[in-house]
């Protein structure tokens, strides 16, 4: 959990400056996570079926389709207009939340 929290320190530096503005490679990060947890969830839907079981699977996936739908309208909504310090922090805390505890959830895959 630690690898996330470094993340968002060092993607982040405009926060320490008090800046709300969220940057366009926040959106582009959104876009790509999105769709790279979308392929590893094909990948590895098999294994979480065969280890975790068919509820937890798609309880897992649920989670991360409503998580990524959230981030999705909240930066959807930011786009266009001025944001405030704690809404660009709130959203991007989300966004590394989301990135450490369901964007890419191990199904019971081999290493």
């Amino acid at each position: 959990m630690i690898l996330p929290m470094m993340l968002f320190f060092s993607w982040n530096r405009q926060l320490f400056r008090g800046e709300p503005l969220v940057p366009r490679r926040s959106y582009v990060l959104l876009a790509l996570l999105a769709v790279l947890s979308a392929i590893d969830f094909v990948v590895s839907w098999k294994w979480g079926l065969q280890y975790e079981g068919p509820q937890f699977t798609a309880v897992v996936c649920s989670v991360n389709i409503a998580w990524l739908g959230f981030l999705g309208l909240a930066f959807a909504r930011t786009r266009n207009g001025t944001t405030s310090f704690g809404t660009s922090l709130f959203l991007h805390w989300m966004l590394f939340a989301w990135l450490g505890w369901y964007a890419f959830p191990w199904l019971g895959e081999l290493l």
